[in-house]
């Protein structure tokens, strides 16, 4: 018996339709190489293990809302918050690092109410 592949994992940034922009795409951005390559492997993860991931690098922040986060403890410890929209797609809501996370919880769980109007 074969296993079943999984339909590739589709990862999208929320979008501020007001400012038509895509915020956490912009902070993404804006990493030096260094940080870009850490959130490009934690983006990886996430694609590999999807909803089985786990701490270190993934934790259930309550109604729906995951936090993808950076486990070494040097650097800035970067956290992306992300969402589920079926089994397939990933929404980032909000990004940031260690010393932004309660607000930037909070602006994730806003963006996640907002999408679901």
């Amino acid at each position: 018996m074969g296993s079943k592949e999984l339909p590739p994992l589709v990862i999208k940034c929320w979008v501020d339709r007001k400012k038509k922009s895509k915020p956490v795409q912009q902070w993404i951005a804006e990493l030096d190489d260094q940080s870009l390559n850490q959130i490009d492997k934690l983006l990886h993860l996430l694609r590999l293990e999807r909803r089985r991931l786990s701490m270190p690098y993934s934790r259930h922040l309550g109604e729906g809302l995951c936090e993808l986060r950076d486990p070494r403890h040097s650097g800035p410890g970067y956290r992306l918050y992300y969402c589920w929209q079926g089994d397939v797609v990933v929404i980032l809501l909000a990004a940031g690092d260690k010393s932004s996370q309660e607000s930037d919880i909070e602006l994730a769980r806003r963006r996640m109410r907002d999408r679901e109007k």
